[in-house]
């Protein structure tokens, strides 16, 4: 019984060391990732550098906030101006 519960020990070790061990991975792919968005934020910093970022990053980044008109709304303020102009 006592080299049952070892044996259950062990494994439950085995797989905490695993869980562990893929955290610790994890944040270092995500730290890396970090740097890597600070570098290209200073290299687009360096007049007429071109500085590619995937959509990830520049979602990230706060590069985009979509506060455009949509399509029915643009066409609802054009028959507004139309009938303010011609009244």
């Amino acid at each position: 019984m006592t080299q049952n519960n070892n044996q259950a020990t062990e494994e439950q070790t085995t797989g905490m060391q695993s869980t562990v061990i893929m955290d610790i991975t994890a944040l270092n792919e995500h730290r890396a990732d970090q740097i890597a968005l600070a570098e290209k934020f200073v290299d687009a910093m360096t007049p007429g550098a071109v500085v590619e970022f995937e959509p990830e990053e520049a979602e990230q980044a706060g590069a985009f906030f979509e506060d455009a008109l949509d399509e029915e709304d643009a066409f609802a303020s054009v028959i507004d101006n139309d009938m303010e102009e011609h009244g």
